[in-house]
């Protein structure tokens, strides 16, 4: 199975979007993790090629367009 070259990963901060994130990229995926950081103790996920953070509320047409 292939996975998809662009993946937007949703709550990319968190514990599950976090490793979910990473590992699409490890695997080769260029991953957007979308997070607005507002959750307690919500920190930004360790840098990683492949991978790029936007601090954005979901709920912000104008920033997830």
């Amino acid at each position: 199975m292939s996975l998809p070259r662009s993946v937007l990963v949703t709550g990319g901060a968190g514990f599950i979007g976090a490793r979910l994130g990473a590992a699409l990229a490890a695997a080769g995926s260029d991953v957007l993790a979308l997070d607005d950081l507002s959750a307690p103790g919500t920190a930004p996920p360790p840098r990683q090629a492949r991978l790029a953070l936007l601090l954005a509320d979901v709920r912000d047409a104008d920033a997830v367009a």
